[in-house]
């Protein structure tokens, strides 16, 4: 559900400035806030599927923000990661 709302946040961060979409240039980085916040949520709560948040065409405007691209490292880092493989 979170990546869900991620993904309406980063809709109307994509819409910002657009003349008639309601959404400001002045609003689009809290927009970009609370998309970040609530995918950082999912992955808190255990979301894990990183191909959905590669493919997902919603997430598109979150891609090139730093902060996403720390979260997918994050993802893509074992959780044990110096752990001994038997």
């Amino acid at each position: 559900m979170r990546v869900i709302q991620a993904g309406c946040h980063a809709g109307l961060l994509a819409v910002a400035g657009v003349p008639a979409s309601g959404v400001s240039l002045h609003e689009a980085q809290a927009e970009a806030e609370r998309a970040m916040a609530a995918l950082a949520r999912a992955v808190a709560d255990g979301y894990r599927d990183v191909h959905a948040l590669r493919t997902e065409a919603a997430l598109d405007p979150l891609r090139g923000r730093d902060r996403f691209q720390l979260l997918m490292m994050d993802l893509a880092m074992p959780a044990e990661p110096f752990a001994r493989a038997d």
